[in-house]
């Protein structure tokens, strides 16, 4: 199974469904890393109220697999 992000549009905080634990990521379009923390299986709220409005990537790495969701 994959990994999920919800509400998406974002407004305030979210909820990432995480398949694995392992490092995550958030990276704006214009490439700027804007989170990279370690994460456990589970889910894990965190709040992007202070994002500027765009689109991101989120990308768990985990026992060398590599799971990708896009955020609004």
């Amino acid at each position: 199974s994959g990994m999920y992000v919800y509400p998406n549009p974002a407004r305030g905080a979210v909820q990432v469904v995480l398949p694995g634990s392992g490092i995550l990521s958030a990276t704006a379009g214009d490439g700027r890393l804007l989170m990279k923390q370690p994460v456990t299986q589970g889910v894990l709220r965190f709040d992007v109220s202070g994002w500027p409005a765009g689109r991101y990537l989120l990308v768990l790495e985990s026992g060398g697999k590599r799971y990708e969701a896009a955020l609004v």
